[in-house]
Formats: structure tokens, C-alpha cells, sequence
């Protein structure tokens, strides 16, 4: 095998190019550089008319582009889906009658693709609200972007029963379900179910309160 040992390869006819049959790039980092910003352009199966081209936008700061160790198509539209991630949680009942927002064990972590796509965050599970005295019980629940300190979504739940009736149901509940929305995510990002109860009241809220596990899953939406 023979070996060539040079600095700079260069044209010999002026924007006549360098043509080099089949290359191997070892041990290093192949950098590419041109005017137009766009050095990396794939002729396919067929040399022809038609090539296609990355173009890249002169970047303002050191950017890394990782692509996943499975196989994958790109998306040339938006509105698909280009991630998943799911966490569930084996059945295991949690309670609390703080009227602050307490966090659950439902939570979940995830790296986007891109900052550009959407995240649709949603939880489910099954809850309960309890007021020993009253007819009326009530609790409220959300999902918390708690990397960011941003409320993804959040809804009321409550118990009714005849006015001037108290509940002696030892097990109320309901399935709770909780959808919410975020964007502009570019890092591993944290999502939790919390939930609270109404402020001067004796209500006791409940999560996983049955025989059901509760889930909490992420889908990035491609831009």
C-alpha cells in the first residue's frame, strides 16, 4: 500500500475541484468550508442533474447535531412525531392535604429534538377527594415543568354527593387525565403531577388510588 504525505491538496485547474476515489477519514475531523455554506452534497445512486445538498447556516456559536443509535426516517413536514418517552408507575396509593402544590412520584424527564418542536405532556391515573364533614369535596392537580418553573396544564377535580350528605364511601375515585402542552425545550426537561387541595378545608386528595398503574408520557411534534 503506498502513502502520500501532504500539507494541502489543490487544484490544478482553477474551480476544477479535486476528485479522490473513495475516502476513508481515520482518527480525525473532517472539516468542511465553503462560500456558499453549503460543502456537503450527495450525487445518489446515479450521477445526473439532480444532487442533494445539506446547506448549513453560518453558525454564531459551536453547535452539535447527534443522531440517535437506531434507524429513523426525517421528516420533511411538520406535525409528526419524532419522539416518545413514558414512565408508569406500579400502582401505589399517595395522599395529601396540603394546600400547597405537592409532587407526585409521576414524573418524567426528556431530552428534545430540537427546541422548535412541540411537547404534548400527559398523565394518567386515578384520584380521589375526601372531606370527612362535608358534602362537598375538592382538589386540584397539574403538570409542572419543574426545570423550567412553568405550569403545563392544570384542572379542578372534586367529590359531590347530596347536599347535606356525607360520604361514606371508604374508596371514591375517579380517572384522572391531564393534557398539556410546552415548546421551546432544548435540554432534558422534567415534568411532574402535583396536586393540592382547597385552601381552609379538611379535604384529603389521593393519587393512584386503585388497582391501576398511572403513566405520564411525552410526544415531541415535529414544527
Amino acid at each position: 500500500m503506498s502513502e502520500v504525505k501532504v500539507d494541502t491538496i489543490s487544484e490544478r485547474t482553477a474551480a476544477g475541484g479535486v476528485t479522490i476515489d473513495g475516502v476513508l477519514i481515520k482518527d480525525g475531523v473532517a472539516t468542511f468550508q465553503t462560500a456558499a455554506g453549503s460543502p456537503l452534497v450527495f450525487e445518489g445512486a446515479t450521477a445526473d442533474a439532480f444532487e442533494t445538498t445539506f446547506a448549513i447556516t453560518d453558525p454564531t456559536a459551536d453547535r452539535i447535531i447527534t443522531f440517535p443509535d437506531s434507524s429513523f426516517t426525517v421528516p420533511t413536514t411538520g406535525g409528526k412525531v419524532v419522539g416518545f418517552a413514558k414512565y408508569e408507575l406500579a400502582a401505589t396509593q399517595e395522599t395529601s392535604t396540603s394546600t400547597s402544590w405537592v409532587s407526585t412520584s409521576l414524573t418524567i424527564s426528556y431530552t428534545p429534538v430540537s427546541s422548535s418542536n412541540h411537547l404534548i405532556i400527559s398523565t394518567n391515573t386515578s384520584a380521589a377527594s375526601l372531606r370527612p364533614t362535608q358534602y362537598h369535596t375538592e382538589s386540584f392537580f397539574r403538570i409542572r415543568n419543574t426545570t423550567d418553573g412553568v405550569t403545563v396544564a392544570e384542572r379542578e377535580a372534586g367529590l359531590e354527593t347530596a347536599a347535606g350528605v356525607v360520604s361514606n364511601d371508604s374508596n371514591p375515585k375517579w380517572s384522572q387525565h391531564i393534557m398539556g402542552y410546552d415548546t421551546g425545550r432544548s435540554v432534558a426537561t422534567t415534568y411532574v403531577l402535583q396536586y393540592s387541595v382547597s385552601v381552609g378545608s379538611s379535604d384529603v386528595a389521593y393519587i393512584g388510588r386503585g388497582p391501576s398503574d398511572s403513566l405520564i408520557t411525552v410526544m415531541e411534534i415535529s414544527a
